[in-house]
């Protein structure tokens, strides 16, 4: 398991058909990584979640999985960041109060 590297949390504005990319270093040992991309004996999970206020003011959480094939990206000029098919993992839903970091702050749509 690792944990979040980052500090500040990020923030946008994004309307349809936008968006955004916020790269995030992993600092993973290399021998771990031998066990994902050499040895295939593991399988490395990227696991996540955005929180966001839609334009009618209600917060949601968009969560998301996927897992890294580090042949893929040899063959076909294809993602090498797979779709996690199992349920629970790619969602989005209504937060529940308190949930998230920004219920303090106020909502805008500009």
């Amino acid at each position: 398991m690792y944990a979040r590297v980052w500090g500040t949390v990020p923030q946008a504005f994004l309307v349809a058909q936008e968006e955004f990319f916020y790269d995030v270093p992993l600092n993973i040992p290399a021998e771990h990584m031998a066990a994902v991309s050499t040895a295939f004996t593991h399988t490395l999970y990227l696991v996540g979640y955005v929180d966001y206020i839609d334009q009618f003011g209600q917060r949601h959480r968009g969560g998301y999985a996927r897992t890294y094939k580090p042949l893929a990206g040899f063959l076909n000029d294809q993602n090498n960041l797979v779709y996690v098919v199992q349920e629970g993992y790619n969602y989005d839903r209504r937060r529940r109060r308190g949930e998230g970091e920004d219920w303090l702050r106020g909502w805008s749509a500009f």
